[in-house]
């Protein structure tokens, strides 16, 4: 599967990634994002305002520390073959079967975990992330690269909505992600 992705960020940001390239965050200590671990883009989905407009109002909102000529968005395509889809509703049903199972004991096994992680109350990602860590989908070779959904990102900070606003994917694997020309 081919996708176009769209990333928000500062233009000194966007100096280090096209010399440097995308890295991921280490997650460890902190909560990731609702689709786990992995480089974020908005992606192309007709029901939604344009990815590059959404990674703009994005990195307006959440990167920018001055004025709008602060942001930059980068234009990549990523080519894999095991994307997780999370709008579909056989990958809803096996997460959410999951997720229930795996949330019984969920603060008794992780009582590690600083509170920043439980505070966070969307652990959405946080289980995705032990989902493919435990190999939950089917075999190491179909662990998932890429996972998209339709989610719903506050432009107004502080705002919360079940009814999402754009597509994003979350690239688990940086040798995936190309500059766009």
């Amino acid at each position: 599967m081919k996708l176009n992705g769209f990333h928000g960020t500062t233009k000194n940001r966007a100096i280090a990634i096209k010399k440097n390239a995308f890295t991921i965050p280490d997650y460890s200590d902190k909560v990731p994002s609702d689709l786990g671990g992995g480089v974020y883009f908005f992606i192309e989905d007709e029901r939604f305002q344009p990815p590059n407009f959404l990674a703009c109002q994005y990195a307006l909102i959440y990167k920018a520390k001055k004025v709008s000529s602060d942001v930059e968005v980068i234009s990549v395509n990523v080519e894999s073959d095991k994307v997780l889809d999370l709008d579909l509703e056989e990958n809803q049903n096996n997460f959410n079967l999951v997720r229930n199972m795996f949330m019984k004991n969920f603060f008794e096994r992780f009582t590690d975990l600083n509170s920043n992680i439980k505070k966070h109350g969307n652990l959405d990602g946080f289980i995705l992330n032990k989902l493919i860590e435990a190999n939950m989908f089917t075999s190491q070779s179909e662990q998932p690269q890429v996972i998209i959904k339709s989610t719903y990102t506050p432009f107004c900070k502080g705002t919360v909505s079940n009814v999402p606003n754009g597509k994003e994917m979350s690239v688990r694997d940086v040798d995936l992600i190309h500059l766009a020309n």
